[in-house]
């Protein structure tokens, strides 16, 4: 995060150039950028999780992480926008401390999204996979199987 003055600070030395160079930059944050990474995010958390044979919903409510993410990017832009387009009579210094508080929300989820991809692509692909006749085949199993298969068929067409 970061205080009011920082973010005043910051609005001071990026100049009149920068401050409109900014304003455009958020513009692209609000129709690209955030829902990109909402729809990458959640697409990614979903399919992680068909694959589970939890049947409690908690890998379905993971999904929400990445909108949490989103949305406070959401007000952060918002806040930032609005301060700059009002510069130099800056905005109260509570919409920086909702702007700085809605950045470190923003960074949490995003933690949150990746450190569950990266959990259960760890433990519940990889790990459980190589566990003896346990959870889903590795990769490696699985390509072995294809490649097995796809020989004993082609021996086949040979022999006749």
């Amino acid at each position: 995060g970061y205080t009011p003055g920082q973010a005043l600070e910051w609005y001071a030395l990026i100049a009149t150039e920068g401050r409109h160079a900014y304003m455009w930059l958020s513009v692209l944050d609000l129709l690209v950028i955030i829902p990109s990474y909402i729809f990458m995010l959640s697409c990614n958390l979903v399919m992680s999780s068909s694959s589970s044979n939890n049947t409690s919903n908690y890998y379905e409510s993971l999904a929400y992480l990445p909108t949490m993410a989103a949305m406070s990017d959401l007000v952060e832009s918002l806040m930032h926008l609005y301060s700059v387009l009002h510069y130099p009579f800056p905005a109260s210094r509570e919409i920086l401390v909702v702007a700085s508080t809605a950045t470190q929300s923003k960074f949490a989820f995003l933690g949150l999204c990746l450190a569950s991809l990266a959990y259960h692509l760890l433990v519940k692909h990889i790990w459980h996979g190589r566990r003896l006749g346990k959870g889903e085949p590795t990769a490696a199993a699985y390509f072995t199987s294809t490649t097995s298969n796809n020989n004993s068929s082609s021996s086949k067409r040979k022999q006749t």
